[in-house]
């Protein structure tokens, strides 16, 4: 039986070795930073944005830590092409769902606008948040690919089955692409 907490910045893991049939308790402290995928929940909230963010994207679902974990990897990898380029990127969220990659970055990056994009229409507080449009209710198989700005960036964070592929020909299709 392993037990593990996070405590500050060390790990505390609780190990139960059995010896003789009998079980010992024996604990461990280990000076190790903890997994990244594990800090960007952590990451999130430390964000001055954090509550528009969360306050505009509410209710997001039932795994909400899973939610923000995706949103901020998928940041992590758009902020540096974004920050060459201040103001100069649009970003293209397709099937958007709750738009929370999207908003973050409208929130947090130098972008130009985020548009989201999705055939469900939500009812949240969109309106708050600068230099964001979410295109609620469009078919992105019917989407017009010629509308994407040349250097653009295109991320769809868990689109389902032939929306994937859908998502990778809108950005073949592109002008993001060149």
């Amino acid at each position: 039986m392993q037990k593990a907490a996070l405590k500050g910045k060390t790990f505390q893991a609780t190990i139960t070795i059995p010896s003789d049939n009998k079980p010992k308790n024996q604990k461990i402290k280990h000076k190790r930073k903890p997994k990244k995928s594990w800090s960007y929940n952590a990451q999130f909230l430390t964000l001055k944005c954090a509550p528009d963010v969360l306050a505009a994207t509410c209710p997001i679902g039932r795994n909400i830590q899973k939610e923000i974990s995706e949103s901020m990897a998928i940041i992590k990898v758009i902020r540096s092409p974004i920050l060459k380029n201040p103001n100069a990127i649009t970003l293209y969220d397709l099937c958007a769902g709750n738009a929370l990659t999207s908003v973050i970055a409208a929130h947090l990056l130098p972008i130009r606008q985020a548009i989201a994009v999705d055939i469900k229409t939500r009812v949240r507080h969109y309106e708050n948040v600068d230099r964001f449009i979410y295109n609620q209710g469009e078919d992105i198989f019917k989407m017009d690919t010629a509308q994407i700005a040349p250097g653009s960036i295109i991320i769809s964070v868990h689109p389902c089955s032939s929306l994937a592929e859908r998502v990778i020909e809108i950005y073949k299709e592109s002008k993001a692409a060149a």
